[in-house]
């Protein structure tokens, strides 16, 4: 988890992903959107280099909701607010 939240991952921002344009447009699942980037090479061997990755934050909140078995929005809610 520490290469996702320092974004030493390696693992590509969805957001510069060729299709992006066209996923922004629709309303997709939280398992659909990690469809979306999981097969996209990764830039760098983790921990290896930098880059900023929305896609680490996004997976971060999915785990989150897996380990807490409530949604990301309830589990702010209800440990950090």
């Amino acid at each position: 988890m520490e290469n996702l939240l320092t974004h030493t991952s390696g693992i590509r921002n969805y957001t510069e992903l060729p299709q992006f344009g066209v996923v922004l447009t629709k309303d997709v699942s939280p398992d659909d959107a990690v469809a979306f980037f999981k097969d996209a090479p990764v830039q760098f061997q983790p921990g290896h280099g930098f880059s900023y990755s929305n896609s680490n934050y996004f997976l971060l909140g999915r785990i989150i909701e897996k380990v807490s078995g409530i949604s990301y929005q309830d589990f702010m809610q209800k440990q950090i607010f």
